[in-house]
């Protein structure tokens, strides 16, 4: 294998399916997915024609900054 193609192998494992995103993120559908998609909402996502994928990176962003931290009450 060239230097190149594993290059590009690493890049395209940067790259999630919705049916992927929806199976890692209980209660997150495909279907859910295009509704977002479609208001222009997070997750961050990528389409080549048809083909919809979600950077890795962008995804684990957006559940970073949507973890809510829970707070001592003392």
């Amino acid at each position: 294998m060239t230097s190149t193609e594993h290059r590009a192998g690493a890049e395209v494992d940067q790259y999630l399916s919705p049916a992927q995103v929806a199976s890692l993120l209980p209660g997150l559908t495909e279907n859910a997915l295009a509704i977002r998609r479609h208001r222009h909402k997070e997750p961050a996502f990528c389409r080549f024609g048809r083909t919809v994928v979600y950077p890795l990176a962008d995804l684990q962003a957006w559940i970073a900054a949507s973890t809510v931290k829970a707070q001592k009450h003392g």
